[in-house]
C-alpha cells in the first residue's frame, strides 16, 4: 500500500475508520489492563470486518489521529478568531485576563 501514502483520505475511507472505531467502542476488552484491553478490541475488529490484525489497528489509530487534528484545528482556528477580533475592539473597551476558572480574557467598558 506505498501508493497510497500522502494522498487525501477519501470519505468512504474515513467511513471504514468511523465503522472500525465505533466496534472498537462497543468491543469487550479487560477493564483492569490497558494494554490487553486495546489489544482484545482491536482483535474484535479485525474478527467483525474480517481484516488482519494490523489492518485493523491502523484503521483504529488513524481514525484518532484524524479526530485529534480536527480538534488541534479547531482550537488554531479559534485562537486566531479570537486574536483578530480583540485587536478590532473599540478604543474605549480594555481587556483584563480573565480570573478563576475561566482562561478567557474578560471584556471590561470603562
Amino acid at each position: 500500500m506505498p501508493e497510497q501514502r500522502g494522498k487525501q483520505a477519501t470519505a468512504d475511507v474515513k467511513s471504514e475508520w468511523t465503522r472500525a472505531y465505533q466496534i472498537y467502542l462497543k468491543a469487550p476488552g479487560d477493564r483492569y489492563d490497558k494494554k490487553k484491553d486495546r489489544t482484545a478490541r482491536i482483535d474484535s475488529v479485525a474478527n467483525e470486518l474480517r481484516l488482519t490484525r494490523k489492518q485493523a489497528k491502523r484503521r483504529v489509530r488513524n481514525y484518532e489521529a484524524w479526530q485529534r487534528n480536527i480538534k488541534e484545528r479547531l482550537g488554531r482556528a479559534l485562537s486566531t478568531l479570537s486574536r483578530y477580533s480583540l485587536e478590532r475592539l473599540p478604543p474605549s473597551v480594555s481587556v483584563k485576563p480573565g480570573h478563576g476558572k475561566s482562561t478567557e480574557p474578560q471584556l471590561v467598558s470603562p
